[in-house]
């Protein structure tokens, strides 16, 4: 009794101070990114091998099942060629977004922009994370900005080439996946694999 009120309470607080963080189906963020993330056919020869793996990548639930769908590709078939690590690490921003809450990552010249409907205190919080350890290990600040409308913004970001821009990215989101200890995370409802279509 006593400890359900006191999670109802947490709850209730961090509704009310805008922490609530409401992860999304990572099958509903899009990401507007790179264009050349696919499967060569000259590295998976087959086509029903190379339709599995993509099929692997969508269903892998998470970066650790990415990780070792990763590392097995380069076991059977040798080292990922550029388009096949970009589609690799496409997926993982993908897992890393859905789990704070954000469902869209698109370019907006010369800028990124993370859509959100994360309330104002959630993205503020989880923009202290990721530009706090950034000042302190020296690094360029990468210009956050955050417009109720619009989403959070990385200043630039679409100016740097677009290796450089995915490993930014999930830095960027490994960080504030990182600060949600802080916070109340809100998983989304099971869907059923009919729903998920």
């Amino acid at each position: 009794g006593v400890e359900m009120f006191q999670q109802m309470l947490v709850e209730y607080l961090d509704r009310i101070r805008g922490l609530a963080i409401h992860q999304v189906d990572d099958t509903d963020v899009q990401l507007d990114l790179c264009k050349h993330a696919f499967i060569p056919e000259d590295y998976i020869h087959d086509d029903q091998d190379r339709t599995a793996t993509y099929q692997a990548f969508a269903m892998a639930p998470e970066l650790q099942d990415l990780e070792e769908l990763a590392d097995s590709l380069v076991r059977t078939y040798g080292p990922l060629p550029l388009p096949a690590l970009n589609l690799y690490k496409l997926h993982q921003i993908k897992r890393l977004a859905s789990k704070i809450g954000i469902h869209r990552i698109r370019k907006a010249q010369p800028h990124v922009v993370l859509e959100t409907d994360l309330a104002p205190d959630a993205v503020k919080h989880l923009m202290q994370m990721v530009v706090a350890p950034s000042r302190r290990a020296g690094k360029a600040d990468q210009h956050f900005k955050y417009f109720r409308n619009t989403g959070i913004v990385i200043q630039g970001l679409d100016m740097v080439g677009s290796d450089d821009q995915v490993a930014v990215l999930l830095e960027t989101l490994r960080t504030m996946q990182d600060a949600l200890h802080v916070v109340n995370v809100v998983k989304p409802p099971n869907r059923t694999p009919a729903q998920q279509r």
